[in-house]
């Protein structure tokens, strides 16, 4: 039996509360439909490629506007998504209880950029964790397991997870 050494985290809906993204999307859904919103964040080539960091940022949120028929600009997109996040406090005292006992923190996540700077801009949080696995950086999302394979992330933490993929 191996010893663990590291615990990963996802960031959406566990490290930040499953309310947040909603809160986001109805910010910037405007008149449009449920499935329209469900599309440009979950399903559309460009939210898929964006998270694979295939298209540039500006490229993505253009598609939003574009698709949303909305005209704000990117700031004013950044700050709603700022706005909308709260993380759950239960998560952020599990982790720092994970480092208090020597364990080594990790992040594995289909984050895209513009979150993860936004969100570390507000709350600080990459600080907490010692190894970071972005879809974004890595070119793979999840559940592809190849994410979980990129630099010897498995077998240099022997991290268990607890969602199989």
């Amino acid at each position: 039996m191996s010893t663990i050494k590291s615990v990963c985290f996802d960031l959406d809906g566990v490290y930040f509360t499953p309310e947040s993204f909603q809160r986001f999307k109805k910010a910037l859904s405007g008149n449009n439909s449920e499935d329209v919103i469900e599309h440009v964040f979950h399903k559309s080539d460009e939210i898929l490629n964006f998270k694979k960091g295939l298209i540039s940022e500006n490229e993505y949120w253009d598609y939003v506007r574009k698709s949303l028929k909305i005209s704000m600009p990117n700031e004013e997109i950044f700050q709603a998504l700022r706005d909308a996040y709260e993380v759950n406090e239960e998560i952020v005292d599990l982790v720092k209880k994970v480092k208090e006992k020597g364990l080594q923190t990790c992040i594995c996540s289909n984050n895209f950029e513009t979150r993860i700077r936004e969100l570390n801009s507000k709350f600080d949080f990459l600080k907490n964790f010692d190894v970071q696995i972005f879809s974004y950086k890595v070119g793979v999302a999840k559940p592809d397991k190849e994410i979980f394979f990129h630099e010897g992330f498995l077998e240099k933490f022997s991290v268990v997870f607890y969602k199989k993929y």
